[in-house]
């Protein structure tokens, strides 16, 4: 990690801890992808060439990176991934559910 990028992390959650805001606790966990729900909103739409890519990314390096998920399971991030892991025939993909954010 950068050393300036970690330096500013640490600033955050010392400052965070001492307001007395808890620190969110991530985990991953793999979810079927039927249970997902893209985002309607989501501003970003994805040509097959680049579902292609990203599946191919996958099948290389693996499915390294989690999508997040809100509570109702609908997606904030990863809707690419979620269609790659599709193409390939996937029916789960590793998730983090993000509760503390507000819209």
């Amino acid at each position: 990690m950068d050393r300036n990028v970690k330096t500013e992390l640490l600033k955050t959650q010392k400052s965070a801890s001492k307001s007395g805001i808890a620190k969110p606790k991530l985990a991953i966990e793999c979810k079927p992808i039927a249970t997902l729900r893209p985002n309607p909103q989501n501003p970003r739409l994805h040509e097959k060439r680049q579902i292609r890519q990203i599946a191919r990314s996958i099948e290389v390096f693996g499915f390294n990176i989690p999508v997040l998920i809100d509570a109702r399971g609908e997606l904030i991030t990863g809707h690419g991934r979620v269609l790659a892991a599709q193409h390939l025939g996937m029916t789960h993909v590793p998730t983090i559910l993000i509760e503390h954010l507000k819209e």
